[in-house]
């Protein structure tokens, strides 16, 4: 989603189009079809991409054409290298338009792209092995370097700003309130080393800023696994052999979200592989976990031990995080047992159906009886209404 919450960028697939949202599209009682409400790039062949303002968009799709003239496609005067370009949101006709080049050269697969809060550009190798593996180099180019509007074709190979080496894939990049740079990815392919899978990673605020205004000219190093000043590990899965882990990194909050499919460890009971051996794909019927790590610094309004980011009421101690009918809101805080959305005479009636029984979603403090204790804190909810925390 732009910065200011007016577009939504998405990626069809890979190598597929680039469709530009408006936000104002999206509707659960009228669903939209994104081409007729979207710009839709369809020179772009996109694999991911990062917001630089509320008008530029910086993509990492595989290709960028130099020195040549729309239409793309079938051009032989097109020469397409693998790269980065930015592409201009608003441009009057999208659909001949495929940006401009930004980072070019780059060998291998390609990973992530990211721009932090700072302005510098991240993109790094998803997959790169021979003459040697370089999965999950990590590079930098600092604003200066780089021009959104006017494109740069800067060369990946002669950039010596490395931020880490064999940190993953950079398959997935993310910043956090605090500064600190997210990494995801898998190294299911590299050779020449311990192959790198189910886990994620974190490079502590600063060192990235560091590097690109050239005042440190050494990359991360992930110290075994091991957390030090510079770098953090994360493992959800006890196997730790995730094909790829993927993160979702927001720098609204602070934390780090991790994603990891327990294709074994749920069905089999036990680990199918060891650490780092990729045994765990997405497989249909296989359910993906979200594990959410928050600093200690994290804030926590109701005191219950959940950060308010993810306590379904934060303002309602609830340390269980029951929510029974399912709505999103803890039951301490929900006494709207019908869901529409307002505590009244209804949400009485059905009280007084089931006081006395176990019913779980009018039991607003959880303890298996709806009583007296309940019938209290239901008091204190009657004429609220949706949201309630």
């Amino acid at each position: 989603m732009s910065p200011d919450g007016s577009k939504i960028a998405l990626g069809i697939g890979y190598g597929a189009p680039l469709v530009i949202i408006p936000t104002s599209a999206l509707s659960v009682s009228n669903p939209q079809s994104v081409f007729n409400t979207g710009r839709v790039f369809t020179e772009i062949n996109y694999y991911d991409g990062a917001w630089v303002d509320n008008r530029y968009f910086v993509v990492n799709g595989g290709q960028w054409p130099t020195g040549c003239e729309p239409p793309y496609y079938n051009n032989p005067n097109c020469s397409f290298q693998s790269g980065v370009g930015a592409v201009d949101t608003e441009v009057e006709d999208p659909a001949t338009h495929v940006g401009v080049p930004l980072v070019l050269g780059i060998p291998g697969a390609s990973a992530d792209v990211h721009v932090d809060k700072n302005g510098n550009l991240l993109t790094g190798l998803g997959w790169a092995t021979y003459p040697t593996n370089r999965t999950g180099e990590l590079k930098v180019w600092a604003p200066g370097e780089w021009d959104p509007a006017a494109g740069s074709e800067l060369d990946y190979g002669t950039n010596t700003k490395v931020v880490a080496n064999n940190i993953l894939s950079v398959a997935y990049l993310g910043e956090d309130a605090e500064g600190n740079l997210h990494v995801g990815g898998g190294d299911a392919f590299g050779v020449g080393g311990v192959n790198e899978n189910g886990y994620a990673a974190l490079i502590k605020h600063g060192i990235v800023n560091d590097i690109a205004a050239g005042t440190r000219t050494t990359p991360v190093t992930d110290g075994d696994k091991a957390d030090n000043a510079e770098y953090k590990f994360f493992a959800p899965d006890p196997c730790q052999d995730d094909s790829a882990t993927g993160i979702l990194a927001g720098n609204w909050g602070k934390g780090l979200a991790v994603m990891w499919n327990p294709t074994y460890y749920e069905t089999q009971g036990s680990c199918y592989g060891g650490a780092g051996s990729a045994s765990d794909y997405w497989l249909p019927g296989v359910t993906p976990r979200l594990t959410i790590y928050y600093p200690g610094s994290a804030p926590d309004t109701d005191g219950d031990g959940i950060p308010d980011a993810a306590d379904n009421a934060y303002l309602t101690p609830n340390p269980g995080q029951q929510d029974t009918d399912g709505d999103g809101y803890g039951n301490a805080a929900d006494a709207d047992f019908n869901n529409d959305s307002q505590v009244n005479q209804s949400d009485f009636l059905s009280f007084r159906q089931q006081f006395g029984t176990n019913d779980p979603n009018v039991d607003m403090n959880s303890n298996g009886d709806v009583n007296q204790q309940d019938y209290l804190m239901f008091r204190q909810r009657y004429g609220s209404s949706a949201p309630y925390y």
